[in-house]
């Protein structure tokens, strides 16, 4: 799956309008931090950008934004092929790690680079398509394919492994209430301590290239892979969404 050059057009439309309603500054950092139970948390600007721009976004385009602790991610739901994305660095997030040599890491172009491995490796149905389609002012912006998050859905894959794992060694008796409610109370526990690779076990156990993308999960240092960095495609497929791995 690749942008065709009229999807390339409708992205760098949109971030030239964002840009001119001041997007840029909201990936420029602006030092806060406020306290809640004695932990310091940062206050990022492109949550103060989308407070006073946001509406007029969602009104005349559609808009919705999202963001997690490396990237901003723009979507038109009524345009359900590929989603915006733009890296956050230390200007936008202080916790965003540098390079060995000093420079930001561009989590946006992590994604593309292993995405392009992956075709390589002829799994790249087990994540979202990315590709760099553009730049203005120094920010470059990239289109991943789009996929509808369902941490319900997800988590209910977790579970159905979690379930076969458990049922392995847990004494289980089905006609015993008690029992079954220890038997689901430990399928939980299970899933809360399910480790990355466990959570790729868990939805692509059936996959013919299971083991090629557990080594490739593992070599390119894919981590942090809970609910809400899956998602579901247009044809149903369950994919990773957010597979930079995270150096926070």
């Amino acid at each position: 799956m690749k942008p065709t050059i009229a999807d390339i057009e409708w992205a760098t439309n949109i971030m030239n309008e964002l840009f001119a309603h001041g997007f840029y500054t909201a990936l420029r950092y602006e030092k806060r931090t406020y306290s809640c139970g004695g932990n310091h948390y940062y206050h990022l600007g492109f949550d103060d950008w989308e407070y006073a721009e946001g509406d007029y976004f969602r009104s005349n385009y559609g808009l919705h934004f999202y963001r997690g602790e490396t990237k901003g991610c723009i979507v038109d739901f009524d345009r359900q092929e590929w989603v915006i994305k733009v890296p956050f660095d230390r200007s936008t997030n202080p916790r965003c790690r540098k390079n060995e040599d000093g420079t930001d890491i561009n989590y946006c172009a992590l994604e593309a680079e292993k995405y392009a491995r992956a075709c390589a490796e002829g799994i790249e149905e087990c994540f979202a398509a990315t590709y760099e389609v553009g730049e203005i002012n120094g920010v470059k912006f990239y289109l991943q394919e789009f996929a509808n998050v369902d941490e319900d859905s997800t988590t209910d894959s977790f579970y159905e492994y979690a379930s076969e794992q458990v049922e392995k060694y847990f004494c289980r008796d089905k006609e015993d209430e008690d029992s079954e409610d220890r038997f689901r109370s430990e399928i939980w526990d299970f899933i809360y301590e399910m480790d990355d690779e466990e959570r790729v076990m868990a939805v692509f156990n059936n996959h013919k290239n299971i083991r090629k993308i557990r080594n490739f999960i593992y070599d390119e240092g894919i981590n942090d892979l809970h609910s809400a960095n899956w998602g579901f495609t247009n044809d149903g497929r369950e994919i990773i969404i957010d597979y930079s791995g995270y150096k926070g």
